[in-house]
């Protein structure tokens, strides 16, 4: 069976969680599971003060997220739970270790600067520690117009990686209906090699040239390899970061992996989807 876990950690993007989760269960043939990490500063609270009344407290504020979870739209039989969560992430990633979870549906978490820094999101655990794909949802609703699958088309390496992502980004097409894109990004010599701006110009150009013939080349000979006849492909120079949120703000749905952090993928891709958390304007599939 084919569980697909539903968390609901983020009300208002609740309906809109459990409907794309069960848009994906029934294309599966799978088994949706609705799950309600609760997490409140009364704990550390607790901790310091410790209120006399604290169990009771907490199984009030439990009552009430079961209570909103069973009258979610759509909610009517579905397995479901609700659990207090300290951390969010380690509960969800429990569950999806003793469901054998094949993916995650959540809203993305709230993201600042300062505040990633200090005390990392539970999205950011969950991608380095969750053992399947992670579907992150905007907390704001956009229009999905394709999947876009981003592969590293300059080290082939990683061949099984791309071949996860793509994998992954086909099935999430077929099944929302929507076409799929694939994206490879060439980073440009001008950000890549500090200083390069002083150089010859017809030679940063010729550079970038062969950069981008042999990203085609490598990028069309990959998906022939896995037999991926995608809508549309396309090789990019730029700053990764900077093109993927582009891409993810024009087509809506950005698919992309946190597996490699060596070589020209550790030194241009490796941690991208973390950076993107934050910042992209879209969904997000994280695929390990």
């Amino acid at each position: 069976m084919k569980w697909i876990l539903a968390v609901v950690d983020y009300w208002p993007a609740a309906e809109r969680v459990l409907e794309r989760a069960r848009r994906i269960a029934e294309a599966l043939g799978g088994q949706l599971f609705l799950f309600c990490p609760v997490a409140s500063e009364l704990e550390e609270l607790n901790r310091y003060i410790g209120f006399d009344n604290f169990d009771a407290l907490k199984d009030q504020l439990l009552a009430e997220h079961e209570a909103r979870l069973a009258a979610l739209p759509g909610a009517e039989g579905i397995e479901r739970a609700v659990e207090w969560a300290p951390a969010p992430y380690r509960a969800v990633e429990r569950r999806v270790r003793e469901l054998g979870a094949v993916l995650v549906v959540m809203a993305r978490s709230e993201h600042h600067a300062l505040g990633d820094f200090l005390h990392r999101p539970d999205d950011w655990h969950l991608l380095r520690d969750a053992p399947c794909p992670i579907l992150l949802l905007d907390r704001a609703a956009r229009e999905c117009r394709a999947v876009v699958a981003a592969v590293d088309a300059l080290d082939e390496e990683h061949v099984a990686l791309n071949g996860r992502i793509l994998d992954e980004a086909q099935i999430l097409a077929q099944t929302l209906s929507l076409p799929l894109r694939v994206v490879s990004v060439v980073p440009d010599p001008l950000f890549a090699i500090p200083g390069f701006r002083v150089l010859d110009g017809e030679l940063v150009a010729r550079f970038r040239q062969r950069s981008l013939e042999v990203a085609r080349e490598r990028q069309s000979r990959l998906l022939e390899r896995l037999g991926v006849a995608p809508a549309a492909q396309a090789v990019v120079v730029g700053r990764v970061v900077e093109v993927l949120e582009q891409e993810a703000e024009a087509h809506g749905l950005l698919a992309i992996g946190t597996l490699a952090r060596r070589g020209l993928s550790g030194l241009f891709v490796g941690n991208t989807a973390e950076r993107l958390l934050g910042h992209v304007a879209g969904d997000l599939l994280v695929v390990n």
